[in-house]
């Protein structure tokens, strides 16, 4: 979701000055921020502008300093505005395309303008820039033409609200973007930036919001404390452990404050130190009596979280409410979808019977050329079928030819071996010949071996 705000310049006082370069326009006035209350158009969906602002550009950043900070973006137009009360600079600038802008927003927003000093780069999409001449609102480009009569013209009412600053970040207290902290003493801020604040008072008027928790320094004793006035040492009193009296004589340090009644105690001249205030009901000048207790601070402080509260609480509600406007534009935007979505799939189921309907006739042709083909398909059947009795004729005949096949190669096998014993047999008895001839028969007695000698 895309935030965008209104920036309206309120122009106290508008002169021409006479340069060598000619007249020069010089405006003096407010610089103000708005935000749109109505709920549909405070959030967008799409930007829709391509311009944006940078809020507070400290007034060290020159025009080349500028530049050098926002190299690879070069905007169409940039327009400066000096804000007096806090010594900075708003700049306007102005892309061509709404991408342009919104990577310019995406790269600088929250960075640091150099690494030395601790201001923030804060960039805002603006939805309208106004200026405003005694309460009659125009353009920016169109302020010399204002009549300075209110009765000549009629503006609408805006119904808009001037964003606060936060008095530790100096930022935009923004509700929709970050949490705002209102605490007793009616002051608001960023929920971080007061987190990070670790002193107990408030950053701005000091003033003391947490005052539980108080001990004796030396023992646990919370009752009857007094306070140094020089370091701030937290002591009981002489009726307890008399630790504030040590303190007295270990450091020499005078004046202690009973922290019960306000009243403070000089240890040298052993005595209250009295003042003399103006009394609230009669004006008149009066001592100060010394059994006051804390009454006037409880109320004041009581009614302080009760207006603290109370805001929070109206905070608290309008967050409710926007949150409900919010759901209810949600739900508006669903049923307008699903209403879209019903439109189409009636649309669909109209244009699916007019296909139904022509796939009927389709398919009464179709049926009448299936028969057609199924009446083919069975004469194909009986042919087939002929064929299948004529294979499995020809199918017996190739068997028993193999089979014949099979017998004769086997006999054919037995024949070879034959034929190779009679070779073997024919040469055995052809190198037995050779031998024997030119030999001689030797038989020897006792033994069954027999030899022959070659001659």
């Amino acid at each position: 979701m895309v935030i965008q705000s209104r920036l309206c310049i309120d122009i106290s006082k508008y002169t021409e000055i006479n340069i060598c370069s000619g007249l020069q326009k010089e405006f003096q006035g407010k610089i103000q921020i708005f935000r749109p209350t109505n709920e549909n158009d405070f959030y967008t969906e799409n930007l829709t502008s391509n311009t944006v602002c940078i809020v507070a550009l400290p007034n060290y950043f020159k025009y080349s300093d500028l530049e050098n900070f926002i190299q690879g973006f070069i905007p169409c137009y940039i327009r400066y505005f000096k804000n007096i009360d806090k010594n900075c600079f708003l700049v306007i600038l102005k892309f061509e395309t709404l991408e342009e802008s919104s990577s310019f927003y995406k790269k600088f927003n929250g960075k640091l303008f150099n690494e030395y000093e601790p201001e923030i780069c804060h960039v805002m999409f603006l939805g309208k820039i106004q200026c405003m001449i005694n309460g009659i609102y125009t353009s920016l480009d169109d302020i010399t033409t204002v009549e300075k009569d209110k009765a000549k013209m009629e503006n609408k009412e805006i119904k808009d609200f001037e964003l606060p600053n936060c008095p530790v970040c100096l930022e935009r207290l923004d509700l929709s973007i970050s949490g705002v902290l209102t605490i007793q003493c009616n002051h608001s801020f960023h929920c971080n930036c007061l987190f990070s604040w670790n002193d107990l008072t408030c950053p701005v008027c000091r003033y003391s919001y947490s005052r539980e928790g108080l001990k004796c320094s030396e023992c646990d004793i919370d009752t009857d404390l007094w306070a140094c006035l020089i370091c701030g040492n937290l002591g009981c009193g002489r009726y307890n452990n008399g630790h504030a009296n040590k303190h007295f004589k270990e450091f020499d340090h005078f004046f202690s404050l009973e922290l019960n009644t306000k009243r403070v105690w000089d240890y040298v001249s052993d005595n209250y130190v009295h003042r003399i205030v103006q009394s609230i009901n009669e004006g008149k000048l009066v001592q100060v009596d010394g059994n006051i207790e804390k009454a006037e601070d409880i109320k004041n402080e009581y009614e302080n979280l009760l207006i603290a509260q109370m805001e929070s609480q109206r905070i608290f509600y309008e967050s409710k409410i926007k949150d409900f406007k919010k759901k209810i534009y949600k739900k508006i935007k669903i049923l307008k979808k699903k209403y879209k979505t019903q439109k189409k799939i009636k649309k669909e189921i109209q244009n699916n019977l007019n296909v139904q309907t022509d796939l009927q006739t389709k398919n009464t042709i179709l049926s009448d050329e299936n028969n057609r083909l199924l009446e083919k398909n069975q004469k194909f059947i009986t042919e087939i079928k002929s064929k299948d009795i004529l294979i499995t004729k020809l199918q017996r005949s190739v068997n028993e030819m193999t089979n014949k096949i099979e017998k004769d190669k086997f006999s054919l096998k037995e024949m070879q071996d034959e034929i190779k014993e009679l070779y073997f047999h024919i040469e055995k008895g052809e190198t037995l010949k050779k031998e024997m001839v030119g030999g001689s028969l030797i038989i020897r007695k006792g033994k069954k071996h027999t030899s022959y000698k070659k001659l």
